[in-house]
Protein backbone atom coordinates (compact mmCIF):
# COMPACT_ATOMS: atom_id res chain seq x y z
CA UNK A 1 0.00 0.00 0.00
CA UNK A 2 1.05 3.44 -0.90
CA UNK A 3 0.79 6.12 2.30
CA UNK A 4 2.28 8.86 0.18
CA UNK A 5 -0.10 8.25 -3.01
CA UNK A 6 -1.31 12.01 -2.42
CA UNK A 7 2.26 12.91 -3.47
CA UNK A 8 4.41 12.84 -7.21
CA UNK A 9 5.52 9.65 -8.28
CA UNK A 10 8.93 10.32 -9.36
CA UNK A 11 10.88 8.68 -11.80
CA UNK A 12 13.72 6.36 -9.93
CA UNK A 13 17.65 7.95 -10.42
CA UNK A 14 20.34 6.63 -8.31
CA UNK A 15 21.48 9.35 -6.39
CA UNK A 16 25.18 10.21 -4.71
CA UNK A 17 26.56 13.12 -2.61
CA UNK A 18 30.38 13.63 -1.50
CA UNK A 19 30.61 13.11 2.50
CA UNK A 20 32.56 16.78 2.60
CA UNK A 21 28.39 18.04 2.06
CA UNK A 22 26.98 16.01 4.21
CA UNK A 23 29.21 17.52 6.75
CA UNK A 24 28.57 20.98 6.04
CA UNK A 25 24.69 20.54 5.60
CA UNK A 26 24.52 18.04 8.88
CA UNK A 27 26.93 21.85 10.37
CA UNK A 28 24.23 23.51 10.19
CA UNK A 29 21.34 21.19 11.62
CA UNK A 30 20.48 23.02 15.12
CA UNK A 31 20.99 20.13 16.91
CA UNK A 32 23.29 18.14 19.84
CA UNK A 33 27.14 17.05 18.73
CA UNK A 34 25.39 13.38 19.59
CA UNK A 35 22.56 13.87 17.36
CA UNK A 36 24.92 14.97 14.60
CA UNK A 37 27.29 11.85 15.20
CA UNK A 38 24.44 9.72 15.40
CA UNK A 39 23.08 11.20 11.90
CA UNK A 40 26.55 10.78 10.65
CA UNK A 41 27.53 6.80 10.93
CA UNK A 42 24.00 5.87 10.34
CA UNK A 43 24.25 7.99 6.62
CA UNK A 44 27.22 6.90 6.44
CA UNK A 45 26.41 2.83 6.99
CA UNK A 46 23.06 3.03 5.44
CA UNK A 47 24.11 5.11 2.07
CA UNK A 48 27.66 3.45 1.50
CA UNK A 49 29.57 6.57 2.14
CA UNK A 50 26.71 8.47 0.33
CA UNK A 51 27.65 6.69 -3.07
CA UNK A 52 23.90 5.04 -2.30
CA UNK A 53 20.85 7.10 -2.84
CA UNK A 54 17.16 6.59 -4.32
CA UNK A 55 16.38 10.02 -5.30
CA UNK A 56 18.18 11.51 -2.47
CA UNK A 57 17.31 9.05 -0.21
CA UNK A 58 19.69 7.88 1.49
CA UNK A 59 18.42 5.69 3.86
CA UNK A 60 15.77 3.45 2.99
CA UNK A 61 12.90 5.16 4.16
CA UNK A 62 9.28 3.68 2.57
CA UNK A 63 6.61 4.76 1.48
CA UNK A 64 4.49 1.72 1.79
CA UNK A 65 5.42 0.60 5.39
CA UNK A 66 3.04 3.32 7.15
CA UNK A 67 3.05 6.61 7.37
CA UNK A 68 5.90 8.56 8.90
CA UNK A 69 5.04 11.58 11.53
CA UNK A 70 2.81 14.61 9.48
CA UNK A 71 5.76 17.04 10.77
CA UNK A 72 7.92 15.23 8.21
CA UNK A 73 5.85 15.79 5.23
CA UNK A 74 7.67 19.37 3.69
CA UNK A 75 10.88 17.53 3.72
CA UNK A 76 9.53 14.60 0.99
CA UNK A 77 8.54 16.19 -2.68
CA UNK A 78 7.28 12.15 -3.54
CA UNK A 79 7.95 8.63 -4.13
CA UNK A 80 9.08 6.23 -6.62
CA UNK A 81 8.67 2.40 -6.81
CA UNK A 82 12.08 0.17 -6.93
CA UNK A 83 12.79 -3.68 -6.46
CA UNK A 84 14.54 -3.79 -3.13
CA UNK A 85 18.17 -5.01 -3.29
CA UNK A 86 18.14 -7.71 -0.52
CA UNK A 87 14.87 -9.14 -1.36
CA UNK A 88 14.30 -7.87 -4.93
CA UNK A 89 10.60 -7.30 -3.86
CA UNK A 90 9.15 -3.68 -5.37
CA UNK A 91 9.11 -1.53 -2.58
CA UNK A 92 8.06 2.14 -2.71
CA UNK A 93 10.77 4.66 -1.27
CA UNK A 94 10.10 8.29 -0.31
CA UNK A 95 11.71 11.02 -2.09
CA UNK A 96 13.81 13.79 -1.95
CA UNK A 97 14.96 17.10 -3.09
CA UNK A 98 18.27 17.16 -1.75
CA UNK A 99 20.73 15.67 0.93
CA UNK A 100 19.57 18.59 3.01
CA UNK A 101 15.75 16.98 3.33
CA UNK A 102 17.09 13.54 3.39
CA UNK A 103 19.26 14.84 6.43
CA UNK A 104 16.49 16.59 8.02
CA UNK A 105 13.69 13.19 7.86
CA UNK A 106 17.17 11.11 9.97
CA UNK A 107 17.43 13.57 12.45
CA UNK A 108 14.12 13.59 13.24
CA UNK A 109 14.34 9.95 13.44
CA UNK A 110 17.34 9.51 15.37
CA UNK A 111 15.75 12.40 18.06
CA UNK A 112 12.33 10.65 18.38
CA UNK A 113 14.16 7.33 19.39
CA UNK A 114 16.26 8.48 21.50
CA UNK A 115 19.10 6.77 19.47
CA UNK A 116 22.03 8.91 20.33
CA UNK A 117 24.68 9.27 23.18
CA UNK A 118 22.78 10.95 26.04
CA UNK A 119 19.57 9.75 24.81
CA UNK A 120 17.19 7.15 26.06
CA UNK A 121 16.43 5.03 23.23
CA UNK A 122 12.72 4.15 23.53
CA UNK A 123 12.52 1.32 20.32
CA UNK A 124 13.14 -2.10 20.52
CA UNK A 125 15.87 -2.21 23.00
CA UNK A 126 15.40 0.41 25.54
CA UNK A 127 18.10 2.01 27.80
CA UNK A 128 20.11 5.05 28.36
CA UNK A 129 23.22 5.67 25.71
CA UNK A 130 26.22 6.61 27.65
CA UNK A 131 28.65 6.18 25.00
CA UNK A 132 29.81 5.13 21.93
CA UNK A 133 30.02 1.30 22.48
CA UNK A 134 26.28 1.76 23.61
CA UNK A 135 25.53 3.62 20.48
CA UNK A 136 26.75 1.10 18.40
CA UNK A 137 25.13 -2.03 20.07
CA UNK A 138 21.61 0.47 20.66
CA UNK A 139 21.56 0.86 16.93
CA UNK A 140 22.69 -2.22 15.54
CA UNK A 141 19.61 -4.04 17.54
CA UNK A 142 16.89 -0.78 17.34
CA UNK A 143 17.80 -0.35 13.80
CA UNK A 144 20.05 -2.69 11.40
CA UNK A 145 18.10 -5.59 12.90
CA UNK A 146 15.21 -4.83 14.50
CA UNK A 147 16.02 -7.68 17.31
CA UNK A 148 16.34 -6.45 20.94
CA UNK A 149 18.39 -9.87 21.32
CA UNK A 150 20.65 -8.93 18.11
CA UNK A 151 24.69 -9.11 18.78
CA UNK A 152 26.28 -6.91 17.00
CA UNK A 153 29.64 -9.26 15.11
CA UNK A 154 32.68 -7.93 16.43
CA UNK A 155 33.63 -6.52 12.39
CA UNK A 156 30.55 -4.48 12.42
CA UNK A 157 31.34 -3.32 15.95
CA UNK A 158 34.65 -2.09 14.88
CA UNK A 159 33.98 -0.74 11.56
CA UNK A 160 30.34 1.25 13.55
CA UNK A 161 32.93 2.57 16.56
CA UNK A 162 35.44 3.65 13.66
CA UNK A 163 32.72 5.76 11.79
CA UNK A 164 31.69 7.44 15.56
CA UNK A 165 35.50 8.29 16.19
CA UNK A 166 35.65 9.85 12.83
CA UNK A 167 32.39 11.72 13.76
CA UNK A 168 33.76 12.70 16.93
CA UNK A 169 36.57 14.45 15.10
CA UNK A 170 34.33 16.37 12.52
CA UNK A 171 31.84 17.77 14.76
Amino acid sequence: MNFYSTFPERPYYKSSVEMGEVVAALKAFPVSKGVKIACYVIFRNESANGKSGINNNYCGFQADSGRWPIQLDKYITGWTAVNERMTGKRRLFLTFADVSGSLAFLIDRIESRGLFVGGTCNVIKHGYIADADDWCRFYWASWVTGDADAKIPSNELKGLMSMYAQGGRVF
